[in-house]
């Protein structure tokens, strides 16, 4: 060896140099159980680990709720913690809808998962142990890589809408967990926030915590397929429902990242894995989901049209003067002619929330629908036993100028009509009175089924109850 070889190696001994390594990171979140999404996405993440062997893939949650096959059966939510298992998944945070299946389901999900669920700001208390971890660190190639998980915590000191199923559970505000862990930083080479905040908060996470190389998020109200950086922070975000994954390629340099890069990928472009299609096939061919129970006379081509069948349905099995669901609580833009199956009906009441009983006059339900389309953020309620007219403007801001009873008469000012509607809406609702709200201990789920009893045969192709007019 000569002079110069000596030296250099002496210089690389004293200094402690490692060589640069590539980190691989796969981002997915807001699964929403889209169970026939998942063969494209084993696929894509089979050549991504080929490449890259220790690549790491994670979730920033909401498993589940979004498929009958997956919410509807013995184990809810069980088969996407299956299939996320046979993709392979590292690590996932917790969404506003992991717990849907209440506190029970979660604890025996998380136990069947083959991968740790992360999340930093929400604490089990002695009686309700789960398997919940702040933080994990995982080593590929030598390299400490930190995931931090947060979720969301609505003004109730609950995710939004999720303070009934998660009873034990107490919750901290996100970004000021988030400083506490600060100190993550020194022991890991690369610090991730796993998070379910939305895109918006991510950003100002990333601008008080700038000690993270990445945010993998999730959580948006519209669906999101994004990156951004914001103070050095690389944020990223997918439109959920596995249809789309992160690549992230981080250039790591004696403990540091000095240069990182994303891109969205569709997972259209890729073939589903033949093995993990059949297993799908098993979950979702099963004949109670294929029961028929009632017929569709003609296709509703309209999220409201399904609106209107779902608060129709409400108001016959509640007997409710009216009944207001969010927009963003209808979930199936169609629904084609003909026969309606256990499983339509599922896929309609997506989340199975429980249904409540109010008792407001109308300035106050006009309250509630200008309320409400702000809180919910997807469009103006879909109502029964009403109609109403209105302004919406791109900030959700609803102004109603009318609204009347279905027969067209106005409604009157001084009574006090029974309004039903979802506990997620009214929870998230400002200025309902909740103290005197009733409890049905229905879902809209049941309460269509019940219907499509009575009446057998529906036909929703003109049913627009809410004319507005968009700015």
């Amino acid at each position: 060896m000569n002079a110069r070889a000596v030296f250099a190696a002496i210089c690389l001994f004293l200094t402690g140099f490692c060589p640069a390594e590539t980190i691989t990171i796969i981002g997915t979140n807001d699964i929403h159980a889209a169970l026939e999404m998942m063969p494209r996405l084993k696929s894509f993440v089979q050549e991504t680990k080929t490449a890259d062997p220790g690549a790491l893939l994670l979730c920033a949650g909401d498993t589940r709720t979004g498929h009958p096959a997956c919410d509807a059966g013995k184990h809810p939510g069980r088969p996407v913690i299956d299939l996320m298992n046979r993709v392979g998944f590292d690590a996932c945070g917790l969404g506003l809808h992991d717990a849907d299946g209440g506190l029970t389901a979660l604890r025996d999900n998380m136990r069947a998962a083959h991968f740790p669920f992360i999340c930093a700001n929400a604490q089990p208390d002695t009686k309700n142990v789960l398997p919940l971890h702040p933080y994990r660190i995982f080593t590929r190639k030598g390299v400490r890589i930190g995931v931090l998980g947060l979720t969301c915590v609505g003004s109730g000191g609950f995710p939004a809408g999720r303070s009934a199923s998660l009873p034990g559970l107490v919750f901290r505000n996100a970004l000021q967990v988030a400083v506490d862990y600060r100190r993550l930083r020194s022991e890991c080479d690369v610090l991730v926030l796993l998070t379910h905040l939305g895109f918006d908060n991510d950003r100002k996470l990333a601008a008080l915590l700038p000690e993270a190389d990445v945010i993998v998020g999730g959580g948006s109200y519209a669906p999101v397929n994004r990156v951004a950086s914001e103070g050095g922070v690389l944020i990223t975000q997918t439109a959920g429902r596995a249809s789309h994954a992160t690549l992230i390629s981080l250039q790591v340099e004696d403990g540091k990242v000095v240069s990182g890069k994303a891109e969205t990928i569709s997972m259209d472009l890729y073939p589903p894995d033949a093995d993990l299609g059949a297993r799908v096939a098993e979950y979702t061919a099963t004949p109670a989901m294929q029961r028929v129970v009632g017929f569709n006379e003609l296709p509703m081509v309209h999220r409201e049209a399904v609106g209107c069948l779902e608060t129709d349905a409400i108001r016959y099995t509640t007997g409710a003067d009216v009944v207001v669901q969010n927009y963003g609580n209808i979930r199936v833009g169609m629904l084609p002619a003909g026969p309606i199956t256990v499983a339509d009906v599922h896929r309609i009441d997506v989340y199975g929330n429980e249904l409540i009983e109010l008792r407001l006059r109308p300035a106050e339900l006009v309250q509630m629908l200008t309320a409400l389309t702000k809180a919910d953020g997807h469009g103006s309620p879909c109502v029964a036993g009403i109609t109403y007219t209105g302004v919406l403007d791109s900030a959700f801001n609803l102004t109603v100028t009318d609204i009347r009873a279905e027969n067209g008469k106005p409604l009157d000012p001084d009574k006090t009509y029974r309004v039903v509607t979802n506990d997620y809406a009214a929870s998230v609702t400002p200025g309902l009175p909740l103290s005197s709200a009733r409890r049905l201990g229905l879902r809209a789920s049941d309460a269509i089924f019940r219907y499509l009893e009575k009446v057998k045969s529906i036909n929703y192709t003109d049913s627009g109850r809410a004319v507005i007019r968009r700015e």
